[in-house]
């Protein structure tokens, strides 16, 4: 609490104001810090000889519920990938390592849709309504290449 008050947020005459704090929150130093700590703040818990990836040929694939979701996951993806100077390569067949990210995205609580909430990773699944009428789900487009890629590099002994 007297963290607070010597803020000031309990008396409008000495409020301090958003305005400094976000001054200096928003210096490039600040940012910089706060990027590094974030860095510093991620854990692997397993590796299996996976990591480093450098000098070994990677293959990146985003997966999403819907082909505009699905470009700008992988868009962004490539970006972020191709920044830390690793050889991305554009078949999975030819690939040391595949690393797929899957954003799968089913609706929520509060959506109208037809039936109950699907939790399952799936495409074109037929559902039952309500009303017990029928109904296609997808929660993640291309979900039968992200298996033939899974099963590719499973089978060939490839790292996933």
């Amino acid at each position: 609490m007297s963290e607070m008050f010597d803020l000031g947020l309990f008396d409008n005459k000495n409020y301090v104001g958003y305005q400094p704090v976000m001054d200096e929150a928003t210096k490039r130093e600040a940012e910089e810090a706060a990027y590094q700590a974030h860095l510093k703040s991620v854990i692997l818990l397993k590796n299996n000889n996976v990591l480093p990836v450098r000098g070994q040929k990677l293959f990146v694939k985003a997966f999403g519920r819907g082909e505009e979701e699905t470009e700008k996951y992988q868009e962004l993806l490539l970006k972020n990938v191709k920044a830390l100077n690793i050889e991305i390569i554009e078949d999975y067949k030819e690939a040391d390592i595949a690393a797929l990210f899957l954003y799968p995205l089913s609706g929520s609580y509060f959506d109208a849709t037809p039936g109950l909430l699907e939790l399952e990773i799936c495409e074109d699944k037929t559902n039952i309504a309500l009303n017990g009428d029928t109904y296609k789900k997808t929660t993640l487009s291309n979900f039968y290449e992200l298996n033939k890629i899974v099963g590719y590099m499973n089978e060939n002994g490839k790292k996933l």
